[in-house]
C-alpha cells in the first residue's frame, strides 16, 4: 500500500504490538538484489515499510531512469511489502524519526562502511540491522555491470531500455517453478526467453515483429 509520510506516525500506534522494519533507498530499477534484501528484511519482521528517496534528490541519470512515482509502483506490486511512502529528504532520518521502526535494515555492503549518516539514522530505531550480501548488491554496479557489457551501444535511450528490459526478466525468473509453462510476448530477440528458461520451466517467446 502507498501512503503519505503523515500516515507513518499513524502506522506505528496501529502496529505498536507487532516489529516493524524499514527498508530505505533509491530503488532506480528492482533487480535480483533488491528482491533478496527486501524479503530477508520482511522475514526479521512483522510488518514491512520501504521509504523511496524522491526524484529531486537523485542525480539526472538515475531519476531520468524511473520517477518516483514508477518507482513506488514497482514495490506497492511486491505483495510481501505492506507499505511504501515517498520520502522527499535527503535521508532516511526523517522517515526514522516519524515511523521509530524496530528494526532499520541495510543491504550487507554497508556493514563494513559505516557513515557517519548511517551512525546518526540508526539513533531513531531499536536495531540497525544487514541483510546478507548479495552479488547484485546496488543497481549502480548492476548498471556498470551491464553497461561495460553493451559498450557497442552509445545510445543512452537504447541502454536505458535493455536495462528495464533485463530488471523484469530478473523480477520474473526468481518466481518462476520447473513445472510451469510461461508465454513470453513481446520477446523481441529472444534474449530474454533464454534467461528465463534456465530456470527449468518451459518458456515459449513470441513477438509481433517477424523479423526477431
Amino acid at each position: 500500500m502507498i501512503v503519505n509520510f503523515d500516515e507513518l506516525q499513524r502506522i506505528r500506534l496501529q502496529h505498536q504490538n507487532q516489529n516493524i522494519a524499514l527498508c530505505h533507498g533509491v530503488f532506480a530499477f528492482l533487480h535480483a538484489g533488491h528482491i533478496e534484501h527486501l524479503l530477508w528484511a520482511k522475514e526479521q519482521s512483522d510488518v514491512l515499510v520501504v521509504s523511496v528517496t524522491g526524484d529531486e534528490f537523485l542525480d539526472s541519470s538515475r531519476s531520468k531512469l524511473f520517477p518516483i512515482s514508477k518507482r513506488l509502483l514497482f514495490l506497492d506490486n511486491l505483495k510481501f511489502i505492506d507499505y511504501v511512502v515517498a520520502s522527499n529528504f535527503p535521508s532516511a532520518k526523517e522517515v526514522l524519526q516519524s515511523l521509530k521502526p524496530d528494526f532499520y535494515i541495510k543491504g550487507g555492503e554497508y556493514e563494513f562502511r559505516m557513515t557517519q549518516q548511517l551512525l546518526e539514522e540508526s539513533k531513531h530505531c531499536k536495531e540497525l540491522l544487514f541483510s546478507p550480501t548479495s552479488k547484485y548488491a546496488s543497481s549502480t554496479e548492476v548498471s556498470n555491470s551491464i553497461t561495460e557489457a553493451i559498450d557497442i551501444y552509445s545510445d543512452k535511450e537504447r541502454i536505458d531500455c535493455i536495462l528495464y528490459c533485463l530488471a523484469r526478466y530478473k523480477f520474473v525468473y526468481r518466481l518462476l517453478e520447473k513445472s510451469w509453462i510461461v508465454l513470453d510476448c513481446g520477446c523481441g530477440y529472444g534474449y530474454g526467453t533464454k534467461l528465463l528458461s534456465k530456470s527449468g520451466a518451459k518458456v515459449i517467446g513470441c513477438d509481433i515483429n517477424e523479423l526477431c
